[in-house]
């Protein structure tokens, strides 16, 4: 039906959103980046392993192909 497809993701599987968009299974991605990597795992309450280093690399990925991107943030 031609739709496009968004993904909204907490980028903490890079590597599978990275294939998907290779596939051309992905026109655009909604990230989100929670805190500056010191706080990362923290303030999203996350015991992912370095889930902040994870983020930047799809976020590195997203710049590097000029990818449509919503990066966001919660404030409170």
């Amino acid at each position: 039906m031609g739709f496009l497809f968004k993904l909204d993701t907490n980028g903490s599987i890079p590597d599978l959103v990275i294939e998907m968009y290779k596939k051309g299974l992905i026109d655009m991605l909604g990230i989100d980046y929670k805190a500056p990597e010191a706080l990362y795992n923290d303030v999203a309450v996350s015991s992912i392993d370095k889930l902040a280093q994870k983020v930047k690399k799809l976020v590195k990925f997203v710049v590097k192909e000029n990818i449509p991107c919503d990066i966001r943030t919660t404030a409170h």
